[in-house]
This record gives structure tokens, C-alpha cells and sequence, in this order.
């Protein structure tokens, strides 16, 4: 996934879209690859909205997409293999992706947070990866009461695969602002 990361951050892209690569790279093929990553991006900006004409019909006929060089560029470098190329299309139903149209998917408003599965798998377990054969047992939430005046972060053992979680947060803000101190803060124990 880092390298995906890397590449989106080294063409000015959002890094949400790595993860959209590394669904695609299940695939056998990287043609299959790059389709299906395609196919992702379409579906995550249909889900927002971007492009769709009447905001009220949930499911009307998808618009096509002509993504901007950067996303080609992303993707055919993620997937180089068996590349041909292919004009775009031309017609009234097109929409024209920007990167900012891009951006504003990053959701990195108030309260948003932006962490990652594996960084959330670092913090709960302390490995950035699931083993091949698993772990041990399942990862077990616990949950502890805020004390009045206090406010304590979730917190996680490691050891026993547990991680504990703040009861009586009133906000999904105050929650999401929680758990994104407690990961991002996290030292974690490094790589050797």
C-alpha cells in the first residue's frame, strides 16, 4: 500500500485513491487491474454525487468519467503491464474530473479523520500487516467510562489484542477527534 501511497502523493493526488489500488491489485492481470480501479474511482464519485444531473434520483444512468492525466498517469503506473491506449470520449454525457473535484473527496473537513486500516492495525495490534495465518484470537473491543472533567484517549494492549474505547463520548466529533489523537499521537514501535 505504501507504494501506492507514494505514488499518488508524488503526482499531487489524493492518498485516499490508493486504497482504491490496492482493491484492484487482487486481480490477476494488471489489465483487469486497471479497469477495476477504474471502476472503483467511478462508483466512489458517484457516491458523492460528482456529476450526477438530478441530485434526487438515487441511481440514474452512471455518467462517464474522463479523468485527468495525473489519475492515468497513476494508474498506468501502478499497472503498467499490457498497456493500449485509448481516446476519450467525446460526447454530452461526459463529465471532466478535476483534480480538485478529487481533493474535495479527501474529506478532511472538521472532525474528519484520516487514518488509515493499517494504521489502526498498528495501533491495536502493533503489526502493520494481517499474519498469513492470523493472529492468535479476534481483536477484542473494551470499552471504559470517561470520568467528569477528564478526557482520556482510546488506548490499545498489543499484547492481548484489545482496544479500548471511550463510553459516554456525546459527539461522533468528539469521538473521531478522540481516535485520531490516540493513532496519530501513537509512536508505535517502529520498524527494524
Amino acid at each position: 500500500m505504501d507504494v501506492f501511497v507514494d505514488l499518488c502523493q508524488s503526482l499531487g493526488l489524493p492518498v485516499w485513491i490508493a486504497a482504491l489500488l490496492q482493491s484492484a491489485k487482487r486481480l490477476r492481470s494488471d489489465h483487469s487491474r486497471r479497469k477495476k480501479a477504474y471502476r472503483l474511482l467511478q462508483r466512489k464519485l458517484i457516491s458523492h454525487r460528482v456529476g450526477v444531473k438530478d441530485k434526487s434520483l438515487p441511481h440514474q444512468h452512471q455518467p462517464t468519467y474522463v479523468y485527468p492525466e495525473e489519475v492515468k498517469m497513476l494508474i498506468r503506473s501502478a499497472f503498467p503491464k499490457d498497456i493500449c491506449g485509448h481516446p476519450d470520449p467525446n460526447h454530452d454525457e461526459v463529465v471532466h474530473i478535476t483534480l480538485e473535484d478529487l481533493w474535495k473527496m479527501e474529506g478532511r473537513g472538521k472532525g474528519e479523520v484520516d487514518i488509515t486500516y493499517e494504521e489502526l492495525l498498528v495501533f491495536t495490534t502493533g503489526a502493520d500487516s494481517i499474519p498469513p495465518l492470523g493472529f492468535q484470537q479476534p481483536v477484542l473491543i473494551e470499552f471504559y467510562d470517561q470520568e467528569p472533567g477528564t478526557r482520556r484517549i482510546p488506548y490499545a494492549s498489543t499484547c492481548s489484542l484489545t482496544l479500548f474505547l471511550p463510553r459516554g463520548v456525546g459527539e461522533e466529533e468528539d469521538f473521531k477527534e478522540l481516535m485520531n489523537t490516540a493513532i496519530k499521537g501513537s509512536l508505535g514501535f517502529g520498524k527494524v
